[in-house]
């Protein structure tokens, strides 16, 4: 899942007017609202090993564009500027029991549970290779767009090389809202630092 963000999680130089913010939720029977014009716009920081942020981006998280796949229709989520950072889930559906990505597999596409919702604290699944567990269902996190209820997500992600992992929070009927990437010290090492955050900025959904 941080191949996402959504751990990416989506290096524009765009900015958008805090008054463009949605104040309330368009629906929170869902954990990531998907409308065609929806966009969420935040800052990316970058920091050493000392946690000294050495490099801050302004991109816009969109979604472009709807399609259908399996009889199903999906949600195209784009970084609008997107140069350094990747988010990799493109097609995107909201179900019953959560978000779900088509992934392609040997040429088939084949869906996934990327985030549970609704769920309880302490349930644990995978996800394309990530393993993913809901903290809270209530955790309060405050951003420059404000401060939300979110869901708070643990993903580890073997990479191939190393493990990565971090909490992403998402707040129900709003979106993403928050997320924190560790990395190891060092290859062979167990303890890991702080090497990137996304935060949410201002968003307007439709």
């Amino acid at each position: 899942m941080k191949k996402i963000l959504f751990l990416s999680l989506f290096s524009l130089i765009i900015l958008v007017s805090c008054k463009d913010n949605t104040t309330s939720p368009v629906s929170q029977t869902v954990i990531w609202p998907l409308a065609v014009g929806n966009y969420w716009v935040i800052k990316i920081s970058i920091y050493d090993s000392t946690g000294k942020s050495v490099f801050i981006q302004i991109d816009t998280m969109k979604v472009i564009s709807d399609s259908i796949i399996n009889s199903e229709k999906v949600y195209n989520i784009q970084l609008l500027h997107d140069t350094i950072f990747s988010f990799d889930y493109n097609y995107l559906c909201n179900r019953a029991d959560g978000l779900y990505n088509y992934f392609n597999i040997n040429n088939s596409f084949v869906a996934s549970l990327v985030l549970k919702y609704s769920g309880n604290a302490g349930d644990t699944y995978i996800s394309d290779s990530s393993t993913i567990k809901i903290d809270s269902i209530n955790a309060i996190v405050k951003v420059p767009a404000g401060n939300f209820e979110c869901y708070k997500y643990s993903v580890e992600y073997f990479n191939g090389f190393y493990w990565e992992k971090g909490p992403i929070y998402l707040s129900p009927g709003i979106g993403f809202i928050y997320e924190e990437y560790y990395i190891p010290l060092n290859y062979n090492s167990n303890s890991f630092r702080l090497a990137m955050t996304w935060e949410l900025l201002s968003y307007k959904l439709y």
